[in-house]
């Protein structure tokens, strides 16, 4: 995001038109879409809330589950992998609502 400032106050005397359409040159193309594209892709669930000027927003859906060492055992292999041990009697499993980038 802190890239973003400079590419957006570079010429002060650029109209908000010329900032909201994509433009000849690769830097132009560049900002629209991280400025414009990208963070509308957010709103879909498809692309992540941080890089789209939300991250204080609220609106990414996380949480967590605390499970015991009997429920942890219940879980298939790949599950297991993603908790943590969090104590000798606790596990914690990191969840993520929505569609993630890989």
């Amino acid at each position: 995001m802190i890239a973003l400032v400079p590419c957006v106050f570079w010429k002060a005397d650029i109209r908000l038109r010329e900032l909201l359409t994509p433009g000849r040159t690769w830097i132009r193309r560049a900002l629209f879409a991280g400025v414009v594209v990208l963070p509308a892709l957010s709103l879909a669930g498809l692309w992540d809330t941080y890089s789209s000027f939300a991250l204080y927003s609220g609106n990414p859906l996380n949480g967590s589950v605390v499970l015991t060492p009997a429920a942890w055992e219940r879980l298939d292999t790949p599950t297991k992998s993603l908790a943590e041990n969090i104590s000798g009697a606790a596990y914690r499993l990191h969840l993520k609502i929505g569609r993630t980038l890989r």
